[in-house]
């Protein structure tokens, strides 16, 4: 069942979008919605919400029909004490699709959401006509030392951050998701801590661990020979959360009628490259398989 939302967004709506939320048995769902044409879901990543997918948005819509989620725990979705997985999120998917009476569609992740549209079009391909996967997780050989490090660092027993410099976050987020200075960046970081200041913030911070977890315990990339459906990978060339390195390692997994696109940017790409992600998406999704 969708109801009309009239909570309140970080950022407007694209011009023609409106804003539903969703009724899942996992929770309900915040659901953008917009655009004509054959059906493509965005989903965003770790962290993220619908509004990450903004700036594409208006792109995407003029030859497709847009269904873009607040994943639960994230945005404005429900964040229930929930194992917040990457089977649990495919779950979330499955169902999400069914509710809105969609059998088939185009899918295009961004980083954790990349690694789901991939395992989706590995475990549930009738759903799937084609995967687009921008800066997605899921391409490391084995999680470096240095990684367990920092897991150790920032978590405490009970998986809680020990550390909450939000200030820091404000000064570091440009840097290492964008790797740029800009007035984009900068908005971004801000929408970014007004989410984590809110008072989901501790909800959000749970989903946060338990998804970016899950994220280390998937490395996608053993399992992508076994893929059938078209697949398009999008890496930034100065991505530092995934680098372009884990990208191609995906890449070189794929089968031939998959493509990797190199940009120079970030790890933000839909973000600092929307225009350039969404003429990739369709240019590519138009293609006959």
């Amino acid at each position: 069942m969708i109801i009309h939302d009239k909570e309140k967004l970080f950022l407007p709506l694209p011009p023609g979008f409106a804003a539903s939320r969703l009724k899942l048995r996992q929770g309900e769902v915040r659901l953008i919605h917009g655009g004509k044409g054959p059906a493509m879901f965005l989903i965003h990543g770790l962290g993220g919400s619908s509004e990450d997918f903004f700036l594409m948005a208006p792109l995407l819509a003029r030859e497709r029909s847009l269904f873009i989620p607040d994943l639960p725990g994230f945005g404005d979705s429900a964040k229930p004490d929930a194992p917040y997985t990457m089977d649990w999120y495919l779950k979330v998917l499955r169902e999400m699709a069914a509710v809105l009476g969609l059998a088939r569609a185009d899918w295009l992740g961004h980083s954790m959401g990349g690694l789901l549209v991939l395992l989706l079009a590995l475990r549930q391909p009738d759903l799937v006509e084609k995967a687009v996967a921008v800066c997605p997780a899921g391409g490391h050989a084995k999680l470096p030392w240095r990684l367990w490090s920092l897991k150790t660092f920032l978590l405490d027993q009970e998986n809680r951050l020990r550390i909450r410099a939000l200030q820091l976050m404000l000064l570091h987020i440009p840097l290492v998701l964008f790797h740029e200075w800009s007035p984009l960046a900068r908005d971004f970081s801000r929408r970014f801590i007004a989410h984590w200041r809110g008072p989901q913030g501790l909800l959000l911070e749970r989903a946060t661990v338990r998804a970016g977890l899950s994220i280390m315990a998937t490395p996608i990339w053993r399992e992508l020979d076994r893929l059938r459906r078209p697949a398009l990978l999008i890496t930034g060339r100065h991505d530092w959360v995934v680098t372009a390195k884990q990208t191609k390692r995906l890449a070189g997994q794929l089968p031939q009628h998959s493509k990797i696109i190199t940009l120079s940017c970030g790890h933000m790409a839909p973000y600092s490259r929307a225009g350039q992600v969404a003429r990739a998406a369709l240019d590519f999704c138009r293609r006959s398989r």
